[in-house]
């Protein structure tokens, strides 16, 4: 199999880079950064476009995104990390606090 040392497959990473030139291609997105880490490995990391703000600069690396409206997604990543811990479980109570 053609997996890189995470187990992740590189065919199916050069699919993330067809998309992602897709959608800048297509006026979807001006420019897209993507991260990926597996198992505490780096595993892609990619920019795609230009800068909104100045059409003659290429998207770096490490751009900085306003993201708005992100509460539920983070929180609940976080809730489903610690339950993978073992650290609560789904239907705990709001109010129980961690020692």
């Amino acid at each position: 199999m053609n997996t890189n040392k995470s187990g992740i497959s590189k065919a199916r990473l050069k699919r993330i880079d067809s998309i992602m030139e897709h959608y800048v291609t297509n006026t979807r997105f001006p420019g897209i950064v993507t991260l990926l880490y597996r198992n505490d490995e780096l595993v892609h990391h990619s920019a795609y476009g230009l800068l909104g703000s100045d059409p003659k600069i290429p998207m770096p690396l490490d751009s900085i995104f306003r993201i708005f409206s992100m509460t539920k997604p983070v929180i609940c990543t976080a809730l489903m990390m610690l339950y993978e811990q073992g650290k609560c479980q789904l239907f705990d109570p709001v109010s129980w606090k961690m020692e």
